[in-house]
């Protein structure tokens, strides 16, 4: 009785002691006003502990609490003072949210994976380029620490899923995203990369929604003259339901658009992405033991990563010798091609549209998407694209900085930077 009394007050406090602290890692958290309204004197603020630079390029760090509240209000408008400055002389801002397990203390895996990226990004027009890490609490029991990796991996995923959501719909990462948008649009030239991992792509999801749920409304209006909230959003492995975007599908499904209409939301997911594909489901599933649903259709969508919803699929990513494939995809005429293919020399992706039923067949069974009017059928123009990819692309969950995939989005930022190039494999013929 003693012995297991003693072991069960060690793991409590191995549990205690390995809890995620609270406080941002960068920054001093503001205080609050006063109950008179009044905003007392705030921490002194250090520039230097809030930003990682190399030569000209620097990556801001900007952290958010459980709530979505910045954690520093000088915190947040010293990036986008940094990043208003790099916009003016037309550069790229990018923006990295990063998922579970993760956080923006200096040494952070994520934090080095995203300073290489945008240190070691290309820019044939030597445009200035800054990089955005949204920090938050990615963890609540410390999953560096061994002994307690089993618990943060077990334990952990239902309250940061939740809280993942609650940042997005806080407000303080939208505002963020918008004030950079602003930013953005006011140069012609300068450019908006947003990409969001795991459940940082909920965050960005659910943090964006309303902007480009009214930017597929003006895009169907052919109004060019309404701003988008931003160049690319990209979410790699995201971990949200594919219920969560049946809204804006649907929505999306019903408008036809312009032949120049570009990508407003990708979805970049692999085969091999276990967490998502299989501890997500199940995680859905416990989570909502006590939810009904008007059909077994809905209950597949609401316990079903975005990535792994097959009948949402519309492209496939993989490493191959596009020379030798690019050509069957090939529309005759003034068509565009139904892929795209990415390469620098060394190695080659083809992102193909899942128009037939071999267009996709390495990463599903024989599904494919009939294009034709809205409404019936997805349109050919379709503004969401939700890519799966092959294992040669990402080998799991965690692998989205391997060489394949920063070779993919430094060929997305690439991309970026041209916008007339963005239309990527749509057709331009109504059939």
């Amino acid at each position: 009785m003693h012995i297991r009394r003693a072991l069960t007050i060690l793991g409590l406090l191995m549990l205690i002691s390995g809890c995620m602290p609270h406080d941002p890692y960068r920054v001093s958290r503001d205080i609050p006003p006063a109950f008179n309204g009044q905003l007392p004197i705030q921490s002194d603020f250090h520039p230097e502990r809030t930003q990682e630079c190399k030569g000209a390029r620097c990556v801001h760090f900007v952290e958010f609490d459980e709530f979505g509240n910045a954690e520093s209000r000088r915190q947040l408008e010293a990036a986008l003072s940094a990043a208003d400055a790099v916009t003016k002389n037309d550069g790229v801002v990018v923006v990295y949210v990063h998922g579970w397990h993760h956080t923006a203390r200096p040494k952070d895996e994520d934090v080095a994976n995203f300073l290489d990226l945008v240190f070691g990004a290309e820019s044939k027009e030597e445009k200035p380029i800054i990089g955005i890490y949204v920090g938050w609490r990615g963890d609540s029991i410390d999953s560096d620490v061994s002994l307690l990796k089993p618990l943060s991996y077990g334990f952990t995923f239902w309250d940061r899923k939740a809280t993942a959501h609650n940042i997005g719909n806080g407000g303080g990462v939208s505002e963020l995203i918008r004030s950079l948008s602003d930013s953005r649009n006011q140069r012609a030239e300068a450019r908006l990369m947003v990409i969001g991992h795991s459940f940082g792509g909920a965050i960005v999801y659910s943090s964006i929604l309303q902007g480009v749920t009214e930017q597929i409304r003006r895009d169907a209006q052919k109004n060019s003259a309404y701003p988008p909230i931003a160049d690319l959003v990209v979410l790699v492995n995201p971990a949200f339901e594919a219920m969560r975007l049946r809204p804006l599908y649907s929505f999306a499904r019903n408008l036809e658009y312009a032949d120049v209409q570009r990508p407003r939301l990708m979805i970049v997911t692999t085969e091999a992405d276990t967490p998502t594909r299989a501890v997500f489901p199940l995680g859905r599933r416990l989570g909502t033991l006590f939810q009904s649903y008007p059909d077994d259709y809905s209950q597949d969508q609401d316990v079903t990563a975005i990535g792994h919803y097959e009948p949402f699929i519309t492209h496939q990513l993989k490493l191959s010798n596009c020379e030798a494939e690019q050509p069957k995809f090939t529309l005759e005429g003034a068509g565009r091609p139904l892929s795209m293919c990415f390469k620098n020399g060394v190695q080659s992706l083809l992102l193909t549209r899942c128009d037939t039923d071999k267009d996709c067949d390495d990463v599903t069974d024989g599904h494919y998407i009939v294009r034709g009017p809205a409404g019936n059928f997805i349109p050919h123009r379709f503004p969401i694209y939700n890519i799966r990819t092959t294992e040669s692309v990402m080998v799991g969950h965690v692998d989205i900085w391997n060489p394949r995939m920063k070779f993919f989005l430094f060929s997305l930022l690439e991309e970026v930077q041209h916008p007339e190039r963005l239309p990527m494999i749509e057709r331009t013929q109504n059939r």
